[in-house]
């Protein structure tokens, strides 16, 4: 509740008064409109939620010298859980948790796991009251135990008799800045599927590798950070947790449509 106290001086010619009085009407009109929006959102929506992620992480492709026959990185994992805390009567959420990765940079050696807290916060731009909800966001990721790995590979294809030596380092970012856009889609009143994009900005990160071949035109060497691209999806469950008449109706109709589709695969 917001108290609005103004002054006016009576010895002031009467223009002040009449100043102060419109300032009141449009305080007392501005809190009628907003204080029941707010009072609604504060009653009538989560105040936290938890939900947990897994997808497909990619590094971003590092600077070449030289030239050869180009490593290009492989795919590998992106997972993590986490809490979310949304701010009263904003858009805005602040979120916390872990995140995994484990990275394939290439088919004959390179890869790194990385074990990273996270803390974030999230803005929520589409009416609360919408089942599907865009976001934007941005993540501070923290490596615990972080490493820096030499790499040292060799591969010999018989058949054209091509040789390639491998070597390098890895070194673990120290942290990671992690810009993220995503969607929310409602599937009941409480749960949402989440899907989101994040590029993870390696601070601190080293990749240095030196590749050789016997084979013209001989070889290159790959440098730059540990930035990576992650595509997830996921599960969230909002709290206080709310299961309407609805979403009975919605999980019967989805299992007897499971049912049906099984049963006509048979025939």
């Amino acid at each position: 509740m917001y108290i609005l106290t103004i002054v006016i001086d009576m010895d002031k010619k009467g223009c002040s008064c009449h100043i102060a009085q419109g300032l009141l009407i449009a305080a007392l009109l501005l809190s009628m409109a907003v204080l029941p929006a707010m009072a609604q959102r504060e009653h009538g929506f989560p105040k936290w939620g938890v939900g947990g992620t897994f997808g497909s992480a990619i590094s971003a492709p590092p600077g070449v010298e030289g030239q050869g026959p180009k490593a290009v990185p492989k795919g590998g994992a992106c997972y993590g859980l986490y809490a979310e805390y949304y701010m009263p009567f904003s858009p805005f959420s602040l979120r916390a948790g872990w995140d995994g990765e484990n990275l394939d940079y290439f088919d004959i050696g390179g890869d790194s796991d990385l074990s990273q807290l996270s803390i974030g916060a999230r803005y929520y731009p589409a009416p609360a009251t919408w089942a599907v909800q865009p976001r934007l966001g941005a993540d501070l990721l923290y490596t615990m135990g972080r490493v820096t790995t030499p790499m040292k590979a060799a591969r010999e294809n018989m058949g054209t008799g091509e040789f390639t030596e491998r070597q390098g380092v890895f070194r673990d970012p120290f942290v990671s800045l992690s810009p993220t856009v995503g969607i929310e889609l409602r599937t009941f009143s409480s749960l949402s599927f989440t899907i989101d994009y994040a590029y993870r900005i390696g601070v601190g990160s080293k990749i240095d590798v030196e590749s050789k071949s016997n084979m013209p035109p001989g070889g290159y060497r790959m440098k730059g950070a540990m930035n990576r691209h992650c595509i997830s999806i996921g599960m969230k469950a909002d709290f206080p947790f709310r299961w309407e008449t609805e979403d009975s109706g919605n999980l019967v109709e989805g299992i007897i449509e499971l049912i049906i589709e099984a049963l006509s695969g048979r025939d």
